[in-house]
């Protein structure tokens, strides 16, 4: 990657949603290597009240989860 790219990338925090832990944790870990932090949640819910709390530059949220899916989660 650019060098500028990876510069800006390294700045920014992610949300990641997902419910299902194995996949939620190897994409996590995977996008720990180009950003500042990865937050996770593993449903809208609780996706939710990371957002409202750290404020993160991206979100990243699987669709289909329990309690808040992932649309109504963005939508919120």
């Amino acid at each position: 990657m650019q060098k500028e790219l990876l510069e800006k990338l390294q700045t920014l925090t992610i949300l990641y949603a997902e419910d299902e832990v194995g996949i939620r944790k190897n994409i996590a870990d995977s996008l720990g290597y180009y950003v500042k932090e990865v937050l996770e949640a593993s449903n809208g819910s609780e996706a939710f009240e990371i957002y409202e709390e750290k404020k993160p530059d991206i979100i990243l949220s699987d669709i289909h989860m329990p309690i808040l899916n992932g649309i109504e989660f963005v939508k919120k």
